[in-house]
């Protein structure tokens, strides 16, 4: 459940970066995270890897 949500995560960030050129020019108010949050979660997800 963990993987598929970081998963998902994972996705929209890299589509961020490929169409908004990065987080800071675009923040998804969806996500109702912050970028420390997505950082912390994204750096937990690659360890894990």
């Amino acid at each position: 459940m963990c993987t598929k949500i970081l998963d998902k995560m994972t996705y929209h960030t890299n589509r961020l970066n490929t169409e908004y050129g990065g987080i800071e020019n675009y923040f998804p108010v969806g996500f109702g995270l912050t970028i420390e949050q997505l950082a912390t979660l994204q750096s937990l997800y690659f360890q894990n890897k």
